[in-house]
């Protein structure tokens, strides 16, 4: 079975540990936020994400353990701004920005510009 995972940029920053395409993971994955995700952060034409990584699951229902091998690593970059309407110092990431790049390891810090900030990776997990 194959669990395409979304990691946060935040998540891997504050309580990740960095893992590469071919290292053996075991993360507590849910469902949540997945259209807030695509609609948010992705955008349409974005690997189809199954789970979210959950570093902090703290009792939350719906949990569950994915073990399985890292096959796939990309990092994904958007644009960051106030919402219409919203207040000016909150910044929300922009549809349609993403950029997506392919890596061969994570450890939650990508180098960034004024243009695209990182918002976390998408990691392709076989499990047996």
């Amino acid at each position: 079975m194959e669990r395409v995972i979304w990691v946060a940029g935040w998540e891997m920053q504050c309580c990740g540990e960095p893992f590469s395409v071919g290292s053996r993971v075991t993360w507590q994955v849910g469902r949540r936020d997945l259209d807030w995700l695509v609609d948010n952060v992705l955008g349409p034409d974005a690997p189809t994400v199954t789970d979210w990584y959950e570093g902090h699951p703290a009792d939350e229902a719906g949990l569950v353990d994915a073990t399985g091998t890292v096959g796939k690593i990309d990092a994904v970059f958007c644009r960051y701004a106030p919402r219409p309407g919203g207040n000016p110092k909150f910044r929300s990431p922009v549809p349609g920005s993403a950029t997506i790049e392919a890596r061969t390891k994570a450890n939650g810090w990508e180098p960034e510009n004024e243009e695209a900030r990182f918002a976390g990776y998408v990691v392709t997990v076989t499990e047996p």
